[in-house]
């Protein structure tokens, strides 16, 4: 952590940081302003002249996550064998959360504390459940162009895909309620059973 009286010319990427994982481990409503100087170790001025108020700090953290998150999953997708490496993605959910990963999906959190009554916050979730849904449904697409069998005829893939994404935030709201490493296995082979190619 930093110390307290954080320069002017800190970097804003570094507070952002230390800020998502505040808001990420105790919400927007449990944050409080003294627990934003105290993980950032900026003044109270220089904090909001840079980011304006906490809403404004949480929505650019909320912003930035949801980039993060997107370009992981576009990444993991990418290449040869795509089917396979979507059930490498799959697998990577299960296995035992360490740091921040015990706190679910940020995007995920931010949905179920404020629903649609924010906007902004709203608009942020829907882009990024946009842009992972579309990096799922192209990964099943490639998946067919290849040859690689799949249980789904092509023009089920969308809802393959969907089905896909609704497992994967499943698993992180499991994280973030805490339930036993065996119920999270279980989500994952379930989900992985969507691949499975017909008998």
């Amino acid at each position: 952590m930093a110390g307290r009286g954080r320069p002017r010319e800190f970097d804003a990427e570094c507070v952002l940081e230390d800020a998502l994982r505040l808001f990420w481990k105790q919400g927007f409503e449990g944050t409080h302003k003294r627990d934003l100087l105290a993980a950032t170790g900026l003044a109270s001025q220089s904090l909001y002249n840079a980011f304006g108020d906490k809403r404004a700090l949480y929505l650019a953290v909320l912003d930035a996550y949801a980039e993060r998150v997107c370009s992981h999953l576009e990444e993991q997708l990418e290449g040869s064998d795509p089917l396979g490496r979507l059930r490498a993605y799959l697998r990577s959910l299960g296995g035992r959360s360490r740091g921040n990963a015990r706190d679910g999906c940020l995007l995920c959190n931010a949905a179920a504390e404020f629903g649609r009554s924010d906007r902004e916050v709203n608009a942020i979730l829907r882009r990024a459940l946009q842009r992972r849904r579309r990096a799922l449904l192209g990964c099943l697409e490639r998946a067919c162009e290849q040859g690689q069998a799949i249980p789904a005829p092509t023009d089920g893939l969308e809802e393959r895909a969907a089905a896909l994404l609704a497992g994967i935030d499943g698993i992180a709201l499991l994280r973030r309620a805490g339930v036993p490493q065996r119920l999270v296995d279980q989500a994952v082979s379930g989900l992985l059973t969507l691949l499975e190619a017909p008998e």
